[in-house]
């Protein structure tokens, strides 16, 4: 225990000169500060500029090891925005696997330049990342029931019967509150969730549109396209194309 103890300060009185190097120009506060704005307000080239302002101060300063210093700072950061935005009863198995694939994307950085090409991409993630979690909290705590039972049940057949039922009230009681506290319609909700969630199955999975579509119980391939071009804007397909194009280049 003492060795842990010993350690553990040691490591502590060095990171504490490297972050107080760092504070010394007080807008690097600023610049977290403004960059958690930008990607509130969905501002990806601002991010891109402030993330990148904020990677050349650490190169700016004199490091043991620079590269593993960069890693957990965009790891607490990326920590930060999930923690902070998180429904209330904790973070769902697809939340938590997002932000962990994120978290081993900045592991894999081994260079500064690395740092500099993720940036774009990580932020554009953020952004979308945000967006979503935005939509899945309520103050009303029948509709933080039903959005926590629809993200932890996402992969089944979701109706409003079997919603109410789980929260305790009339799904015609359910229903008028949903679109009061949310704006949409609870059905609208659930499609826009699948959605989402069948767009990262596009992105990190090989999985058929076919597959994509019983996975979520869309009614056929044909709707779960049809849906996915009204929120997405684009085909699943398309979708597929783009993101394996924009992707950062796996390390051979």
């Amino acid at each position: 225990m003492e060795d842990f103890d010993e350690l553990f300060y040691s490591r502590y009185r060095h990171h504490r000169q490297t972050v107080e190097a760092l504070q010394a120009n007080k807008k690097m506060i600023h610049l977290e500060e403004t960059l958690i704005k930008c990607i509130e307000n969905a501002q990806q080239e601002a991010a891109e500029e402030i993330l990148n302002d904020i990677l050349y101060r650490f190169v700016s300063v004199p490091y043991d090891n620079l590269i593993r210093t960069v890693q957990l700072y965009l790891t607490g950061f990326v920590s930060f925005i999930v923690r902070s935005q998180a429904i209330p009863n904790g973070i769902d198995a697809s939340l938590f696997a997002t932000s962990t694939a994120l978290i081993s994307m900045i592991d894999d950085c081994k260079e500064t330049a690395d740092f500099i090409r993720l940036g774009p991409w990580l932020i554009d993630q953020l952004i979308q990342l945000h967006k979503s979690l935005s939509s899945l909290s309520s103050s009303n705590p029948y509709i933080n029931r039903a959005l926590q039972y629809i993200e932890e049940h996402i992969y089944e057949q979701l109706t409003l019967d079997k919603i109410a039922a789980v929260v305790g009230i009339t799904p015609t009681y359910l229903s008028h509150l949903f679109k009061e506290e949310m704006t949409v319609t609870m059905n609208n909700h659930i499609n826009k969730r699948k959605i989402s969630c069948s767009a990262r199955d596009l992105a990190h999975t090989n999985l058929s549109l076919r597959e994509i579509s019983q996975r979520y119980h869309f009614s056929n391939q044909s709707h779960f396209s049809l849906l996915f071009k009204k929120f997405k804007g684009m085909t699943p397909l398309d979708y597929r194309k783009i993101y394996q194009q924009s992707a950062p280049p796996e390390k051979v």
